[in-house]
């Protein structure tokens, strides 16, 4: 979730570019950086693509990013990991 600065409009997206336009007040802004919180790595039977980066993994963590579930590789959250 995104929540512009002017008008506290919120709403999901998932555009990648550094700033985004609110769809409301059509205000531009830098996108603020993401909170992500690892929970741990998970076990599957099979690779399962991850939320951040799309391809199929079996390195994945259980994560919330923005107070949202999510999973994600370890490639992706390398920097975080380390």
């Amino acid at each position: 979730m995104v929540t512009c600065p002017k008008c506290d409009y919120s709403w999901p997206t998932k555009a990648t570019a550094a700033w985004i336009t609110c769809p409301k007040c059509q205000r531009k802004f830098e996108r603020p950086d993401q909170i992500i919180e690892i929970l741990g790595p998970i076990a599957l039977a099979k690779p399962t693509t991850c939320q951040q980066c799309g391809r199929e993994r079996s390195d994945l963590r259980a994560c919330y990013v923005d107070d949202e579930a999510a999973i994600i590789c370890a490639e992706c959250l390398k920097d975080l990991l380390e």
